[in-house]
């Protein structure tokens, strides 16, 4: 295994899947609108929450052509952040093939930390400097640290060691 680290491309593939996920979890409503039955709750909410307003949608649904990107380059960024997953110096040193996707996992759950830590500090300059609250921030802080010790827990088995 490759012992050299602190490339860019550990630093961007996670931060990359982590975002285009991210943009595909949100949009998901999109998706099942396109293939699913029609129904109007799901509709008007996808309709209030849609980032990308004013795209028409692909396949006849409501889902267009940046969340079909995001969706078909997800998969790809998973891959190649696999493959391109390399050891660092204070990690476990046996590994197999299936160890690669917990380590990859580790740096997005690292990228989460770091997204989770600058949604707090907007978080927080918004609410005391500000003195405007945002339901959003801490709505999303709460959700990226219940998943970053979801995501933590693999990486952990696999260091053999504690979250």
């Amino acid at each position: 295994m490759d012992e050299s680290h602190g490339s860019a491309v550990e630093w961007l593939v996670p931060l990359a899947f982590s975002l285009t996920f991210a943009w595909v979890v949100w949009q998901g409503p999109g998706f099942i609108l396109t293939f699913g039955p029609q129904n109007d709750q799901l509709a008007a909410q996808f309709a209030r929450t849609d980032i990308a307003k004013g795209f028409d949608g692909m396949f006849g649904g409501p889902a267009d052509f940046i969340d079909w990107g995001a969706l078909f380059l997800s998969p790809v960024l998973f891959v190649i952040g696999v493959a391109t997953v390399r050891r660092a110096p204070m990690e476990f040193e046996s590994w197999r093939p299936a160890d690669r996707v917990a380590v990859f996992i580790g740096r997005i759950t690292m990228m989460l930390i770091v997204l989770l830590c600058a949604v707090m500090l907007y978080e927080v300059f918004v609410r005391y400097v500000l003195e405007d609250g945002t339901y959003w921030a801490n709505e999303l802080t709460l959700w990226l640290a219940g998943f970053t010790f979801l995501c933590a827990g693999l990486y952990a088995m696999q260091q053999r060691s504690h979250i």
